[in-house]
């Protein structure tokens, strides 16, 4: 076979491409500039963005050298209508890469994988309440489409020379080594995040991250290296690897007068609140009731979040659970785990959680439920009257600031003055979109407080990022208008408040690597015997096991025996104090960063020592890189294994402390079951009166739009009383029912429960991972139950 003769003018075509490819990448630097100098004019602009742009040359050198290997072969084929899809490839990427800087415009960092970590719902929603400006993405779509139109019709029509094009592949090569040896050895005075190029950043790391669970360790090659290297519990069973004895240390009552009763709880965590916020920033005090609050309390400065994003603060401060793939409360299916809400609730605590914005978020609504919590108030559930929040061109109702949060908690916890209470408050003012109350009020403030700021540069920093810091006045004020009123009450003095945050503000400069996980803490009551401030690194699992110790032994709390806290107990120690270890969950749900004794990994790759203030120097040292390494190997092994159904503890030690009885459970990890028509799970026969929930769990193979229903229904004397149907949710392939239902039997020997799959259809459906079990609770106290 002849093989076909190669078309010159393919070459001088594909030189087009390329040259057209340059002239768009430098459009797309100058446009990228010039709206951060619009928008922010961060430091070091103009000097990253040039830098940037050379690597974006070499980079567009490199892919098209390569590119010509396959634009070859296509142009000595049959198909040369195939030649089209360049065009198509570069119009797609061309649009995405302007919908990608968006998104850097609006969060001053890079688009990441953490995007499909996302539920459609919660990304449409982020999307309508973040009040991107779409009409400047319209336009600028609208006009590159027409220099892309225009670019792409001259580029088949103008004539270029190809006697240099072997040479020009060459230089592609070359730039393609260069752009490696820049971007991999490379150290510049620059800003890390502005000289990257924000769309090849976020499709290189989309394959890196599949390539890392494609080929990641096995959890058992790893997990079972955990307990040997983190060694600061009696653990118990290698089969479980954070699971060791419950041993109770009381520092915390140490500092606390005696309550009449056991006290309160009131969880105070703070969204976006970076340590340094409620000091001074350059000048201005726009936190000082928090401030104030801070030299009163027992503080920690050096306190640490688990993750860059509010996923990750309930969790740990609530359980000190593992992280799993994609973050504890994030999965679809829980392990059975204690936690301060159940643990208290077993005790006859009366728990709450309190959310100005949409509870199903991030899967709080799912994680506390789960922890049988006894209320739920969010955006959906808050009082006619207050004034919603409104965003975006089409008043998108995005939830209520924190003034009205703090109303809606005292109105919804008036008539629970006289009970224990476990009440969790999550704010959300200082989260985007940043919609404050009396936005002239605080504007005129910060007019009236910047008058008093004298160095250019500072002004400067304090105009740019205006909208974020004016959002702290008035979490402030919130606060402060939050204790006026409880101290009004009789149940302020019955109180311990925890404040923290959920982690660092985002869209601040980051002062360093470490810093998205520096938040403060502080514990205050009326009953605190002195303020304290302690330098000692903790983090938010180390709440979980301090307050129960504090709870058991000063009063009398029944606690669990055992734990699977990742934490240890919170450190009250005046002087730095570097000992710890904690593993941290970035923004894309990657375990890439761990601190470990004075020492810090970033991102699987670059070693810090830590001092004070968290302050951090990067290092060479190979022997202490491969020990952090070896702990975060194990601890990601570990987190991962130990997230599945039956992986934290074992079922029968929760049970057995929540006094629940087990009527029926099964688990089938390994089965697959292809049904078609109505299906019993299972029956339970002769129940007795009183509350039973049903938990199960399972993964669809099928396509989950015709998945069929789940029903459960109380019969009496082949009488059906009634049926409750669960509809599994279309955009999942994974989820767990925890549904709580009531019988009431006059008899001990008529009332049945079944739980069957529906399905009218016929159709196939399939699943896999079917875990069920059915319990019944013990009696609720009537106290708490008011």
């Amino acid at each position: 076979m002849i093989p076909r003769k190669e078309n010159p003018d393919h070459r001088g075509r594909f030189l087009g491409l390329f040259y057209l490819a340059l002239l768009l990448v430098i459009l797309a630097r100058i446009y990228e500039t010039s709206v951060l100098h619009i928008l922010f004019n961060p430091p070091k602009l103009i000097k990253s963005e040039a830098m940037g742009l050379l690597k974006d040359l070499l980079l567009c050198a490199g892919i098209f050298a390569f590119l010509w290997l396959l634009y070859h072969r296509l142009t000595r084929s049959k198909g040369q209508n195939k030649m089209y899809l360049f065009d198509i490839a570069m119009v797609a990427l061309v649009i995405g890469h302007l919908s990608i800087l968006e998104y850097f415009f609006y969060q001053m960092e890079p688009l990441d994988v953490f995007v499909f970590g996302h539920t459609p719902d919660e990304m449409a929603f982020s999307l309508k309440t973040s009040n991107i400006s779409y009409s400047r993405i319209s336009a600028c779509i609208f006009i590159t489409m027409i220099l892309l139109g225009t670019g792409l019709y001259y580029s088949k029509r103008i004539r270029y020379g190809t006697s240099n094009f072997k040479w020009i592949i060459r230089f592609g090569f070359l730039a393609a080594i260069i752009y490696i040896i820049i971007d991999v050895f490379g150290k510049f005075p620059v800003a890390s995040d502005l000289i990257k190029n924000k769309s090849f950043y976020f499709y290189s790391n989309i394959i890196k991250d599949r390539w890392d669970k494609v080929f990641a360790l096995k959890n058992e090659e790893n997990s079972d290296h955990y307990q040997e290297l983190f060694k600061e519990h009696e653990y118990t069973n290698a089969q479980y690897p954070f699971l060791h004895r419950f041993k109770s240390k009381n520092d915390l009552g140490k500092h606390l007068g005696q309550f009449q009763t056991r006290p309160n709880i009131t969880i105070l965590l703070t969204e976006s609140l970076s340590e340094y916020f409620i000091h001074p920033i350059r000048g201005i005090s726009f936190m000082p009731f928090l401030d104030s609050l801070s030299k009163v309390s027992l503080y920690w400065p050096n306190h640490l979040s688990l993750g860059e994003r509010s996923f990750a603060a309930n969790p740990a401060i609530q359980a000190a659970v593992p992280y799993g793939e994609i973050g504890f409360s994030l999965m679809e299916i829980y392990p059975y785990h204690f936690s301060i809400i159940n643990v208290l609730r077993q005790n006859n605590y009366y728990t709450s959680f309190y959310y100005g914005q949409g509870s199903w978020f991030h899967n709080k609504k799912h994680f506390y439920n789960f922890n049988d919590i006894d209320r739920i108030i969010d955006k959906n559930s808050f009082d006619p009257g207050f004034e919603k929040v409104l965003v975006g061109d089409e008043q998108n109702f995005w939830g209520y600031n924190d003034f009205d949060l703090f109303q809606q908690y005292i109105i919804a916890t008036d008539s629970l003055t006289a009970i224990p209470r476990m009440d969790i408050l999550f704010t959300g003012t200082s989260h985007s979109p940043f919609s404050i109350k009396h936005p002239e009020i605080y504007t005129r403030r910060f007019e009236d407080d910047l008058k008093k700021v004298s160095n250019p540069e500072d002004r400067d920093h304090l105009i740019k990022y205006k909208k974020f810091y004016l959002s702290l006045y008035n979490v402030d004020d919130a606060y402060r208008d939050l204790f006026d009123k409880l101290r009004q009450r009789p149940d302020y003095d019955q109180t311990v408040f925890i404040l923290t945050g959920d982690h660092a503000m985002t869209e601040l400069p980051r002062m360093n690597a470490l810093h998205p996980y520096k938040v403060p803490l502080l514990i205050y009551s009326p009953k605190l015997k002195h303020a304290e401030k302690y330098e000692a690194v903790c983090s938010h699992n180390d709440i979980y096991e301090s307050l129960l110790s504090y709870l058991s032994e000063d009063y009398h709390l029944d606690i669990p025996d055992y734990s699977t806290s990742l934490g240890n107990k919170l450190k009250f120690n005046h002087e730095f104090d570097q000992r710890g270890t904690f593993v941290f969950m970035n923004n894309n749900r990657q375990i890439t960063d761990i601190y470990s004794d004075g020492y810090f990994l970033h991102k699987d790759r670059y070693l810090f020592k830590v001092y004070e203030d968290l302050e951090i120097y990067e290092i060479i040292d190979p022997v202490r890189l491969k020990e952090l390494r070896k702990k975060l190997y194990a601890f990601k092994a570990a987190s991962s294994k130990s997230s599945e159904p039956e992986g934290l503890l074992p079922d029968s030690l929760f049970f057995k402390f929540m006094n629940k009885k087990v009527f029926n459970r099964a688990y089938y990890p390994d089965s697959v079951f292809n049904l078609t028509a109505d299906h019993e799970i299972f029956q339970i026969k002769n129940l007795t009166s009183g509350e039973y929930t049903l938990d199960l769990s399972l993964e669809v193979i099928s396509d989950p739009i015709t998945f069929p229903q789940i029903e459960i229904s109380l019969t009496r004397h082949d009488i059906t009383e009634w049926k409750l149907a669960l509809d599994f949710p279309i955009e999942k392939t994974k989820y767990q029912f925890h549904q709580k239902f009531k019988c009431n039997s006059p008899s001990e020997d008529n009332s049945n429960i079944i739980v069957k799959f529906i399905h009218p259809d016929q159709d196939e459906y399939s699943f896999k991972s079917l875990k069920y079990t059915i319990y019944k609770n013990p009696q609720s106290a009537d106290l708490r139950r008011k």
